[in-house]
């Protein structure tokens, strides 16, 4: 806390709006980091099948995989998948309908 840590420590808090959300941003972005690293290999020269880009162009993240398709077929960001989601969502919310996940083939109601 030497030096001004705390200060920058707490804007960094302050920005993601709260603690527990700073601290879900900070775990999201270790495990997009971790599985884009695993994933290095399958996803050299795809593009992402959402945004059609390689790179990420905000958070600069690289491509995952997110199925056992062959070919140029399920390449995608998580930050691409995460807001896919949130549209989706969104969209069901806004019209009153119920919603079953099809992400890795669940059947869990979102609703």
């Amino acid at each position: 806390w030497k030096e001004g840590g705390h200060d920058k420590l707490c804007k960094k808090i302050k920005k993601a709006g709260g603690a527990e959300q700073y601290n879900a941003n900070t775990k999201y972005a270790e495990a997009v980091a971790v599985a884009v690293e695993k994933c290095a290999d399958d996803t050299k020269g795809q593009t992402c099948y959402i945004c059609t880009q390689a790179l990420h162009w905000k958070t600069k993240e690289g491509l995952v995989r997110g199925c056992a398709c062959r070919g140029t077929a399920g390449f995608a960001h998580v930050s691409c998948l995460a807001e896919q989601a949130k549209i989706l969502m969104d969209e069901a919310e806004e019209n009153n309908v119920g919603m079953t996940s099809r992400l890795a083939g669940s059947t869990t109601k979102l609703t």
